[in-house]
Order: structure tokens, then sequence, then C-alpha cells
């Protein structure tokens, strides 16, 4: 499992406690039943074609949800910049399961 496996599924996953991402949403409290289309929508970051397209998803992520969860948008603006370095590598690199 790649590093962005691994953060994606820290973001998602509330079973692991020891990343920056969870701790961020555990300060607001992620309401459980906003979990899966949360995750769906960071997915859509993520799993862009580009940088630009992954950074557009971030916008579109945080007019969806800053109103409820501002921390989410706010931590992957802040940490963009490492982030965003798996879509220097080809899609097949960069798969997640």
């Amino acid at each position: 499992m790649g590093w962005v496996s691994l953060l994606v599924t820290r973001v998602c996953d509330p079973r692991t406690a020891n990343s920056l991402y969870s701790k961020e949403l555990d300060k607001g409290k992620l309401s459980y039943k906003d979990l899966k289309k949360v995750c769906a929508d960071l997915k859509t970051i993520y799993s862009a074609a580009t940088e630009e397209a992954g950074l557009e998803a971030l916008v579109k992520f945080g007019e969806k949800w800053d109103y409820k969860y501002p921390m989410i948008s706010q931590s992957w603006q802040r940490h963009w910049d490492d982030l965003s370095e798996f879509f220097k590598y080809p899609p097949e690199i960069r798969r997640t399961r």
C-alpha cells in the first residue's frame, strides 16, 4: 500500500489515530453518517488526473463541506505541497484500492 493509500486510509478510518489528518478530523467530530460522503469527496481530490484538477476538487470539497467541517479542507490546503507530490507519478503507481 502506497503512502497516498495510507494517508487516505488514515483520513477515512477512525481506527487510525496516529495521523495529523485523523487528529484534524477528530477535532471537528466528523459525523459517522457523513464519513462515507466525506471520504468519497476526498477521493475526487487524490484521484484527479492532474494536480490542477486535484486542487480544483479541493476547492469544491471546501465549498461543500466547510460549513460543517472546515478543518478538513484547511488541513489539506495547509499541507498541499506534500499531498500533491503523488501527482508527479503515473496513474498506475498512484492507484489506490
